[in-house]
Formats: C-alpha cells, sequence, structure tokens
C-alpha cells in the first residue's frame, strides 16, 4: 500500500539521454512496484491497453519511460498519482493514454480543455468510425467554445 504524501520515486533518477550509451535511471524496488500498480490500475481502467504494446518487451519499455516521465515531472506523490487515476476514469476512452497526457491529468490539468476532450474523442476507436469532415466540423466546434470561453461568453 502506498503512504500518502510519501516521495513516490527515488531521487537518484538520473535524466535518461541516450540509451545506447548510458544504462538509464537507477531505480529503487519501490519504483517498480509502484509502476507495475499504477499499470495493473491503467489496465482495469483502459480494456484495450494491450492495443498499445507490441508485447511483454513493449510493456516493460513503456513501464521505463513511464518511470522516467513521471519522475522527469515531478509526479511524486499518492495525491498527484490519484489525481490522475481520477481523470482517466472520466476519461471515457477504452485506450490507454500516453505518459504525458497522464502526467497533465496528475498535475490537475483543466479536465474541459477542447484540445484533449477531442484528442480523447478521436482516440476511442470503440465508438463508430468518424468521417474526416465529421473530426473537423468536432474540432471547429470545441475551438469555437475555447474562443468563447477566453472571451468570457461561457
Amino acid at each position: 500500500m502506498m503512504k500518502t504524501g510519501a516521495k513516490l520515486f527515488s531521487t537518484q533518477l538520473e535524466r535518461y539521454s541516450d540509451q545506447t550509451t548510458t544504462p538509464g535511471p537507477k531505480v529503487s524496488e519501490t519504483d517498480i512496484q509502484i509502476v507495475n500498480t499504477l499499470f495493473e490500475q491503467l489496465a482495469a481502467i483502459f480494456p484495450a491497453w494491450r492495443q498499445a504494446f507490441d508485447g511483454p518487451n513493449g510493456v516493460k519499455a513503456a513501464k521505463r519511460q513511464w518511470m522516467i516521465g513521471l519522475s522527469e515531472n515531478e509526479i511524486n506523490s499518492t495525491e498527484k498519482l490519484n489525481r490522475g487515476l481520477a481523470m482517466a476514469r472520466k476519461s471515457g476512452s477504452a485506450f490507454l493514454p500516453s505518459v504525458g497526457q497522464f502526467v497533465e491529468w496528475c498535475k490537475g490539468g483543466p479536465d474541459n480543455n477542447w484540445e484533449s476532450q477531442s484528442h480523447l474523442m478521436l482516440a476511442d476507436r470503440t465508438a463508430k468510425a468518424i468521417t474526416k469532415e465529421e473530426r473537423i466540423a468536432m474540432l471547429d466546434k470545441h475551438q469555437a467554445d475555447l474562443h468563447k470561453a477566453l472571451r468570457g461568453e461561457l
């Protein structure tokens, strides 16, 4: 069980630069357990998660990149991870988000951002296929809503 407010990712994590010339970040057993638990929870939330990976090696590589991405963006508390998981449950998508999208959710970015909503709608391939014209109309509507919001009309 994770402790609230505890540091989740070790501070020794070094920036990941060139995979071919450096061994990469050093991680603790706790870091590995946290990412494994996070992936178990994400797999329960996103039933089409397997489509994001090319077998077990793909999952292993993704977990490593998620660990690095979370560390680089200081997603280092249970509170932040729980915020990201709450947003994941609200997303309505069947597909696993990118680490960058999850980081934004953890940071508490606006959940009614038109770009993220459009991204989720377009990424959710479980819904019926939409035409290019429908996608353009949807994006135009969200852009118009964004402009209204910026002018204080919403």
